[in-house]
C-alpha cells in the first residue's frame, strides 16, 4: 500500500480507497496470500477490445461487402468469456433490419457467431465454455425462443456445423431472426468469426444456399488479410468441415414463422 501512496502522490488511505474501487470493478485483483495486486479481468477485457477494433479495421471492407451481397446485416466479433463481443455491424438494406451495434454481445451457445467459435475451438476449450453456461439444472440460458438450452443437442448441432462449415441460428438470439455464421481465426490469441442476420422470411431455398456460400467466401477473405501467413493454424479446427453441403437439410426450413415487414 505504501510503495502504491508513494507513486500516486497520495496518502495511504486514498490510495486504499482508489485499490478498493478498481478491484470491485475488476480492473485489478488481488492475491489473498501476499497481498499482490494484478491486472483483474475488466481491464483485460477492455484490452482485449482495442486489439479487436484493429482486426475490425482490417476487415470492415469485407464486411460491407458481405452485407451488400446478402442484403443482410452483417457483423465481425471476438470472443469474449463466454460471449461474442460484435466489432463491425454493417446494417442491410432491407426494410425490416437486424438492429445491433458494436459492442452488443451474445451468449456463445445462442448466435450463428458464437457457434461457428464453438465448432472451431479444441473440443476440450468449447465444453469448458458450454460447461461454464450451465445453470444448477444443467440448462444453457435462453436468449431466443429456439435456444439450445439442452447441452447435448446443442454439441449434436455443433456437429452440423462442422459437417457444413457453417453455422445457423433460427431465431435463436432472438425471435423472428435467423443468422448464419463462420469462423475466421484465432488472430493472436483473438478468436474471430462473422456472420449475416436477417429476418426468417427474407432468404429461402437456393436464395439460402447462395447466402451460406456469400458468408464462407468472406470467411475466406477475413482470413487471409488477418492471417497471410496463417492459413492452416487458423482452421485447424474446422479440419473436417465440408464445402459442398448446402443448408437444405438443416431445421432451419422446418417451422419458421412468418415476420412481416
Amino acid at each position: 500500500m505504501g510503495d502504491v501512496a508513494r507513486k500516486l502522490g497520495v496518502n495511504k488511505s486514498t490510495a486504499s480507497r482508489l485499490l478498493a474501487t478498481l478491484r470491485d470493478t475488476g480492473f485489478i485483483i488481488v492475491d489473498a496470500d501476499n497481498g499482490s495486486y494484478y491486472v483483474g479481468p475488466t481491464a483485460y477485457a477492455l484490452g482485449s477490445r482495442f486489439s479487436g477494433a484493429a482486426l475490425a479495421r482490417a476487415v470492415q471492407h469485407v464486411i460491407r461487402d458481405l452485407s451488400d451481397r446478402t442484403s443482410s446485416t452483417a457483423q465481425f466479433g471476438m470472443l469474449q468469456g463466454n460471449r461474442v463481443v460484435f466489432l463491425i455491424v454493417n446494417q442491410g438494406s432491407p426494410r425490416l433490419r437486424v438492429v445491433m451495434k458494436p459492442g452488443d454481445t451474445q451468449y456463445v451457445h445462442a448466435s450463428a457467431m458464437g457457434k461457428a467459435m464453438l465448432a472451431a475451438l479444441p473440443p476440450a476449450d468449447a465444453a469448458q465454455l458450454i460447461k461454464g453456461l450451465l445453470d444448477a439444472e444443467g440448462r444453457l440460458p435462453a436468449a431466443g425462443p429456439r435456444t439450445f438450452r439442452d447441452p447435448v443437442a446443442l454439441r449434436a448441432d455443433l456437429g452440423r456445423t462442422v459437417k457444413r462449415g457453417y453455422s445457423m441460428s433460427n431465431e435463436e438470439s432472438s425471435a423472428g431472426m435467423i443468422g448464419i455464421g463462420a469462423y475466421v481465426g484465432n488472430v493472436a490469441g483473438i478468436h474471430t468469426t462473422l456472420s449475416v442476420a436477417f429476418a426468417i422470411n427474407q432468404h429461402k431455398g437456393d436464395e439460402l444456399a447462395r447466402v451460406a456460400s456469400s458468408v464462407t467466401t468472406a470467411a475466406a477473405a477475413a482470413r487471409l488479410l488477418l492471417l497471410p501467413e496463417g492459413f492452416g493454424s487458423a482452421t485447424a479446427g474446422l479440419a473436417s468441415m465440408s464445402s459442398d453441403s448446402g443448408p437444405h437439410g438443416h431445421d432451419v426450413q422446418a417451422g419458421m414463422p412468418t415476420v412481416s415487414e
